[in-house]
């Protein structure tokens, strides 16, 4: 309001949007009420884990060496279909439907970032290694990790996937390597927005959107640009004039939506059918998102993307938008007590980011960009820490509780140098 900014992108915003705006926010508030609800009535009903997770180094190298020789020919392939770094670029410029039909790639190449970090971190953490766990080490792993990933597959043209590996990785060195300084996650949270701002100019127009980094004059004020700071704070992080118009059609003329009442939801499954099989594949959130905005009549299409409570106005009408938050938190609820319960050296904390992000783009995606990005980022490497991990009966537990208390003790004495 402060801004007068009613609309953050290119919607045709008519009229007083204050009202709409308002309302939106009163959903979002009321929503995160249950949200709160369910989240602490999950989290003290979830009970904490009783069986922990091991890597058996047995088959953790086996596996992971042909993941790594896997992962790596995903990505010779995926570029090599593109003819290079260059045609990866050009094709998200000019052509985007280059991309179609290697999404089998990706579900291989896209992990190759992470499947490396872990087999690097592993080895540097294993209880057999007594390695100094500095957190220099960390960061000089994790910003190699970082740069080698932008660098190969940076040009896809998605900042989620991108900051995906890097989150990953970093949720690694925190969990497993050495804890990261509040100032730090500060320092990363702030940095991540940047990366977020600057990369949304070559979402618009590709490498000439560059210019807007090499000229810091435009850094803030960027002509000739639809993108800015307001942009990306009320569009890419809130969908605020986006949903705000969904709700402003849906309430004055609701003849002109039919509500899907669950469809984008069941159908974001339908995303992982390749078109090679299914050639003329509805887009099930794009068509509902496309009429919300634009009206059944509309012949153009909504690439626009809605989080969580825009999608569940487009399945649920405005009252189904705080029982969506409320399933929403129970689940993060029931998350972080597990989470809580596993050990530092449990196998599924290397998943653990993973999950966590999950959670975080849940309220900025919606289902099928989910489901797209669980399988091509989480598939993989969630398959191999589990077929790598052995559950480790109570018998076991209480025969190795001597040991891990003795590895507790050396291992505060590393850290504390």
């Amino acid at each position: 309001m402060f801004w007068n900014t009613y609309g953050a992108g290119d919607l045709v915003l008519f009229g007083d949007w204050r009202i709409w705006l308002g309302g939106m926010a009163c959903l979002n508030a009321s929503g995160l009420l249950v949200y709160r609800f369910a989240h602490n009535r999950a989290f003290g009903a979830t009970l904490a884990p009783s069986v922990p997770w091991e890597i058996n180094r047995r088959k953790f190298y086996p596996l992971f060496a042909v993941a790594l020789v896997c992962s790596t020919f995903g990505v010779a392939a995926f570029l090599w279909q593109l003819q290079g770094i260059s045609g990866l670029i050009e094709a998200y410029e000019e052509n985007q439907v280059a991309f179609v039909g290697k999404g089998w790639l990706l579900v291989l190449a896209w992990p190759l970032a992470v499947v490396s970090f872990i087999i690097f971190l592993f080895t540097l953490t294993d209880r057999q290694r007594k390695t100094r766990r500095h957190l220099t080490t960390g960061m000089l792993l994790l910003s190699a990790g970082g740069i080698g990933h932008f660098l190969i597959l940076g040009w896809y043209g998605s900042r989620i996937a991108t900051v995906a590996a890097l989150f990953w990785m970093a949720g690694l060195v925190h969990y497993r390597f050495r804890k990261f300084p509040r100032v730090m996650m500060a320092i990363g949270v702030v940095s991540l927005i940047g990366f977020a701002y600057f990369y949304g100019f070559y979402k618009e127009r590709g490498r000439i959107g560059f210019e807007v980094l090499r000229t810091p004059a435009m850094w803030l004020q960027p002509r000739g640009y639809d993108r800015d700071l307001k942009f990306l704070l009320l569009g890419d992080l809130a969908r605020a004039d986006s949903n705000a118009l969904i709700l402003h059609n849906l309430v004055k003329d609701p003849g002109d939506y039919d509500y899907r009442w669950g469809l984008t939801y069941a159908a974001s499954l339908t995303i992982l059918i390749p078109r090679y099989f299914w050639p003329d594949r509805p887009y099930y959130r794009v068509d509902a998102g496309s009429e919300a905005l634009l009206g059944k009549s509309a012949q153009d299409l909504s690439s626009r993307l809605y989080g969580l409570s825009g999608e569940a106005l487009l399945n649920f009408d405005p009252f189904g938008v705080a029982p969506i938050f409320g399933i929403y938190g129970a689940l993060l609820g029931y998350y972080r007590r597990k989470l809580q319960g596993w050990h530092r050296l449990d196998a599924r904390m290397l998943l653990a980011p993973f999950f966590t992000l999950m959670f975080v783009e849940a309220l900025l995606c919606d289902s099928d960009v989910l489901v797209f990005f669980a399988a091509t980022q989480g598939a993989l490497i969630s398959f191999l820490v589990f077929a790598a991990s052995d559950a480790l009966p109570m018998r076991t537990q209480r025969k190795r509780l001597p040991e891990e208390q003795t590895y507790g003790e050396h291992e505060r004495a590393l850290l504390q140098g």
